[in-house]
């Protein structure tokens, strides 16, 4: 059946066959999710990441040593798909967002896991990497708390997701590449919980966070706004079905979105 393909789909079959992608021959189901997502990581036990061992930028990376470090991690995507992602994400030096759209499967999530550990020199999947974070929409949000975090009046403590955990981890080390996952960004309308950060992008001025400086339960220092630094990288995953919501031209016109 090989002649009844069309032309676009033959070069991805011929790429993945030069380049097969590599098994691991787990023990046990344990192992194989230990080899593939890592250990649990308990926050207790979890040393907290200077930076300095994952100081760099992506431009900083020549393109065909970042393309082998992807392959390596197990990222198996045509030429030309790294090249558009690597470009759409640094083409303006204060804002990095790309949305990636496809179905389930398609490796939107793993790109994002492979590039950031490319760029922090990581080079096992398995490996945790401090500076990236994934967030998962939630169909309910229709605010920015889901990303921002909001003040608790009952613990009298801020609440700060991982999104703005990354987004302070990007401004207290302006030396290190910050990345952030937001997965499946159209289970609610983007720009319900997005608007703080794209109009922060636009204007260059501050999101604001409350009214005053102040803590979280386990002592993170909130300060009451906090501008979005040129190291934080965020990345987008979509899937395109009838649980999801279009994306609005408010948001398309503010970044690159590549199918996959």
């Amino acid at each position: 059946g090989y002649r009844h393909l069309t032309p676009g789909i033959v070069h991805i079959l011929t790429d993945v066959t030069a380049y097969p992608p590599q098994y691991y021959s787990a023990e046990s189901e344990d192992d194989w999710f230990s080899y593939y997502l890592g250990p649990e990581q308990q926050s207790e036990d979890r040393e907290v990441a200077t930076g300095e061992e994952y100081q760099g930028f992506p431009l900083d990376i020549e393109l065909n040593e970042l393309r082998r470090r992807i392959e390596l991690l197990g990222g198996h995507y045509s030429g030309s798909i790294i090249v558009r992602f690597h470009a759409a994400l640094n083409y303006i030096s204060h804002k990095h967002f790309v949305i990636l759209r496809g179905t389930s499967g398609t490796g939107k999530s793993l790109l994002a896991r492979c590039y950031a550990r490319a760029v922090h020199q990581i080079d096992r999947l398995s490996t945790e990497d401090p500076f990236l974070s994934f967030c998962p929409v939630r169909p309910d949000w229709t605010d920015p708390s889901g990303l921002m975090g909001y003040f608790d009046v009952l613990t009298g403590s801020y609440i700060a997701p991982p999104f703005l955990r990354a987004l302070l981890a990007a401004s207290n080390n302006p030396a290190v590449s910050v990345f952030v996952c937001i997965d499946e960004l159209n289970l609610s309308r983007v720009e319900y919980y997005l608007s703080d950060l794209l109009s922060a992008w636009e204007s260059r001025e501050a999101i604001v966070l409350h009214s005053s400086d102040t803590h979280t339960e386990d002592g993170l220092l909130i300060s009451k706004s906090v501008i979005v630094p040129s190291n934080f990288f965020v990345i987008g995953t979509i899937n395109v079905d009838e649980t999801t919501v279009g994306i609005s031209d408010k948001v398309l016109d503010r970044t690159m979105i590549i199918d996959l």
